[in-house]
């Protein structure tokens, strides 16, 4: 492997310790850099006083990123398209701003210099760019939590709330008071509405779990009358098609060969066989039916809209550190509940994105025996 090759490695997919030292530095440099910015902000007495360490911790910093970006042009496959691409484009950003001060330090646009300074919070967009390239165990399994489908839309929130912030401690941004009651109320009724919705599709996984384990009691009981490589084809049918990798046309043939094995009986072992086929066509119809359908379109954009809605007016009208704190919660709680309910609306789906499935561990145990 070339250097070129070993350094797009060390940027993109790290993997030695030293690869990884690399990005979690560069996720370090990030939140320095944004901790000078809030310093300077909220502490401008005493950041004057350490005026030059900063400056130089700035310098430093920028240095490195632009390292970093030059070098990620000389080793891509595709310079232009990395140049282009969103990654690209948040790495100059990244940086633009300290070169404008530096070679056009008089112009009229660049007067208000610590608006142009302010602008270093587009940094913290690196942080979605480096959380996606995350590969090592322990970050796969904190992406696949709650927190980790929010934290994308928790970084744009808070950028976008900060910056805010900035242009409302220079004047720069109008606020209306006493907005917090109003703000408080709405919240609580689209928790509401959000819980509700949460407890249905939590009920429909649990219903559907109980038809599964219906299921697998029904084959077994059906294993004592029937060939039991009919059965096991019968389970293993019904994992394929829940797991979305045979279609339901499937099942149905399978399901009436177990049907014409049943008839072919006679006596008590006919009707013992017909009673657990019975149930299990009604247990089969149910699972099919429950475990794909979904909330209707027009309800779950409704719930999208409202949550959206709602944290956007937060980010524009509620002000100061309340409106930073509130942003935050609210991104978490209600975006973190829409997206539970749109995981659970489905009740099986066995793609890794899915956090919640109903357990189909009885089931498969069966098809092990």
């Amino acid at each position: 492997m070339n250097y070129r090759k070993r350094t797009y490695q060390l940027l993109e997919n790290p993997r030695t310790p030293f690869e990884k030292f690399i990005s979690y530095f560069l996720l370090v440099l990030i939140f320095v850099s944004i901790f000078i910015l809030a310093f300077e902000v909220y502490y401008p007495d005493v950041a004057s006083t350490h005026k030059l360490l900063l400056q130089l911790i700035e310098l430093a910093i920028v240095f490195v990123f632009s390292l970093e970006y030059l070098v990620r042009i000389l080793v891509t496959p595709r310079p232009f398209t990395y140049i282009f691409s969103f990654g690209g484009i948040i790495d100059l950003l990244a940086i633009l701003p300290n070169y404008l001060m530096a070679f056009l330090p008089g112009h009229p646009l660049l007067a208000r210099s610590e608006i142009l300074r302010s602008l270093r919070i587009i940094r913290f967009f690196r942080v979605l760019k480096l959380w996606g390239r995350k590969k090592t165990y322990e970050e796969r399994v904190f992406k696949n939590t709650i927190l980790g489908r929010v934290f994308p839309y928790l970084v744009i929130m808070f950028i976008a709330k900060v910056f805010i912030f900035l242009l409302e401690t220079n004047g720069y941004w109008f606020t209306i008071d006493d907005l917090e009651t109003v703000f408080g109320v709405v919240g609580f009724a689209i928790g509401l509405i959000l819980s509700q919705k949460l407890g249905i599709a939590y009920g429909k996984i649990i219903l559907v779990e109980d038809a599964l384990l219906r299921v697998v009691g029904s084959l077994q009981s059906m294993r004592q009358y029937l060939p039991k490589k009919l059965i096991q084809l019968w389970a293993m049918t019904l994992i394929a098609v829940l797991e979305s990798k045979k279609k339901a046309t499937l099942m149905t043939a399978v399901h009436e060969k177990l049907g014409k094995a049943t008839k072919k009986k006679r006596g008590v072992a006919q009707y013992f066989a017909f009673h657990e086929y019975r149930q299990l066509s009604q247990d089969l119809q149910f699972i099919l039916n429950r475990a794909v359908i979904e909330t209707p379109p027009v309800y779950d954009i409704f719930l999208k809209r409202i949550t959206i809605v709602y944290t956007v007016l937060l980010i524009v009208f509620l002000p100061g550190y309340i409106g930073l704190i509130s942003v935050l919660v609210a991104a978490f709680v209600l975006g973190g509940m829409y997206l539970l309910i749109e995981d659970m609306d489905r009740a099986i789906d066995v793609k890794q994105k899915h956090l919640v499935n109903a357990d189909m561990s009885a089931l498969y145990a069966f098809t092990k025996e």
